[in-house]
């Protein structure tokens, strides 16, 4: 039960209202891995492999980074093949800390209570 509530398992915002706010921080597995992820994420960069990726077409006549560059650099992702035509892809994230932020986990926090 503590493993399937525990915010890491699952992404916190698709834990059940229910539990979200209580078994989540009752759960001491929130914290002991929690603070293992967010030791061990903070600042690392993130390389997306191809098949992590959200692929998609440019329209006509633009490359992926013309068309979709600025969402790119906006929503604190990459392009990982910039100067294509067809076949672009998109990493989400460029930082472990980002990923840390879906499971509700900030890098300041590895030591609560401390």
């Amino acid at each position: 039960m503590f493993g399937l509530f525990n915010g890491v398992v699952q992404p916190y915002s698709m834990i059940p209202v229910f539990w979200r706010y209580w078994i989540y921080y009752v759960n001491p597995s929130t914290y002991w891995i929690g603070g293992v992820l967010a030791a061990t994420l903070d600042g690392s960069p993130v390389e997306c492999e191809v098949t992590e990726t959200a692929r998609f077409d440019a329209p006509g006549g633009q490359t992926c980074g013309e068309y979709a560059g600025t969402f790119a650099s906006s929503a604190g992702g990459y392009l990982l093949n910039p100067n294509a035509r067809a076949d672009c892809q998109y990493c989400p994230y460029m930082t472990g800390n980002q990923y840390l932020a879906t499971l509700n986990l900030n890098a300041s926090e590895k030591w609560r209570g401390t």
